[in-house]
């Protein structure tokens, strides 16, 4: 079960041993250009709450390991600076706000609309506290993989099988851990002290290998839980959810029950971020939305796999959920469907949209939308009228997007 990857990077695992001895320790100090952290109780959890900025600075001088090139390792550090996947394994932009309204619970807001509050509590074993701060701990074999975050059971599954098959073929195993402590500093900076070791065997070489190193993210100047609400034992009340960003706007999720096939690709003329994974939620702001996906179809004659695009409106409400109710049919035209995909011709469909709302009952509606297999430009309102290679921009009535090419009803 062992992949190339992962017989690879053991292989050079063992390498680094062999040359470098069974003990390499690269362990960086705390810098002195850094203000001085704060002294925190062996029985206390460190009060984090503030807001702070998601992208952080290493240490100067850092020379750690970064993790496996190709495939994400659990219990790896990959030398992310985000704090919002360093503490939460969830996304953020700008910003990352912690709440601590009571000694057992951290609340995790993300600024990105899209992400749901995340709340990990000393009592589930999500974190422990120490004089090193609070701290979050994984341990994973090391030919485990996947990422940080919880695992699901196929992937457990797989990762045990993967790890029988790395002792038994390669004589190799053992147990990497990942710990990230974090306490705040003098000026208010929030610092992460991160520690990444792997004990075990390497084609039947002992060997302990240990990387450490600091990440500071700096206060914004505004925090909202900055406020004379602290009590006298520094925990700081949960606000309501009237003031987390996901509470202004809708999110739709272009992924339907056929979770390969379907992803966002536009809303309102701009390009989603297709790198963070199908399945990428988009945050729409209420109103009137142009919503954009992308579906991957199938043909047997010729035996090819060709995209289909599906654009439409809709109206957004805030704290709504939508997403496509099920996969919809590809649109050439009968006929060969290399002549039909080099035809560019638009077609017209109607979608099936599911609605969720907190304390709602599930809602359906459908939608009409522009159909277009193969290659899709988008052009806007600004562009009627214009040509790009002998296609013009077909639009719905009233929508201000739309796809270059023929439109199927006018013809």
């Amino acid at each position: 079960m062992m992949t190339l990857d992962s017989t690879a990077r053991a292989a050079a695992v063992a390498m680094t041993v062999l040359i470098g001895g069974c003990v390499r320790n690269t362990i960086a100090s705390y810098p002195d250009q850094w203000p001085p952290q704060v002294v925190v109780s062996q029985a206390q959890c460190p009060r984090l709450a503030g807001r702070y900025h998601n992208a952080g600075e290493m240490a100067p001088g850092t020379r750690v390991s970064c993790g496996s090139n190709r495939f994400l390792m659990r219990a790896e550090w990959r030398c992310d600076t985000s704090l919002s996947r360093d503490l939460a394994e969830v996304e953020s932009n700008e910003w990352v706000e912690l709440r601590q309204p009571d000694a057992d619970t951290l609340v995790i807001v993300s600024s990105d609309p899209v992400v749901d509050v995340k709340e990990l509590h000393r009592s589930r074993g999500d974190f422990t506290c120490s004089a090193r701060g609070l701290q979050r701990t994984l341990h994973a074999s090391i030919l485990s993989m996947g990422t940080n975050a919880p695992t699901s059971v196929p992937l457990a599954a797989f990762n045990g099988l993967n790890t029988l098959g790395g002792i038994a073929t390669q004589a190799s195993g053992g147990v990497r851990t990942l710990k990230r402590s974090f306490k705040t500093t003098a000026d208010g900076s929030l610092i992460m002290d991160v520690s990444v070791s792997e004990t075990g065997l390497f084609f039947l070489i002992p060997a302990h290998l240990k990387d450490e190193t600091f990440v500071r993210w700096v206060r914004e100047e505004s925090s909202p839980v900055d406020s004379a609400a602290a009590s006298a034992a520094g925990f700081l009340p949960t606000a309501g959810i009237s003031d987390l960003p996901s509470a202004h706007f809708a999110r739709f999720e272009s992924m339907n029950d056929f979770l390969h096939r379907t992803r966002l690709t536009n809303v309102d003329g701009t390009e989603v971020d297709e790198s963070k994974g199908v399945g990428r939620v988009a945050a729409l702001s209420p109103g009137k939305r142009w919503v954009q996906v992308r579906t991957i179809n199938h043909s047997l004659s010729p035996l090819l796999d060709f995209d289909t695009y599906y654009g439409f409106e809709q109206e957004a409400l805030a704290r709504h959920i939508y997403r496509l109710a099920q996969q919809p049919m590809p649109c050439p035209t009968p006929g060969s469907i290399d002549e039909a995909l080099r035809s560019h011709e638009i077609g017209h469909a109607a979608l099936s949209l599911i609605d969720k709302a907190e304390g709602q009952p599930e809602r359906r509606f459908t939608v009409d939308a522009l159909c277009i297999s193969g290659m899709a430009a988008s052009c806007a309102l600004s562009d009627t009228g214009k040509m790009l290679d002998g296609l013009r921009c077909v639009r719905l009535n009233g929508s201000s997007y739309g796809f270059y090419g023929r439109d199927a009803v006018a013809n």
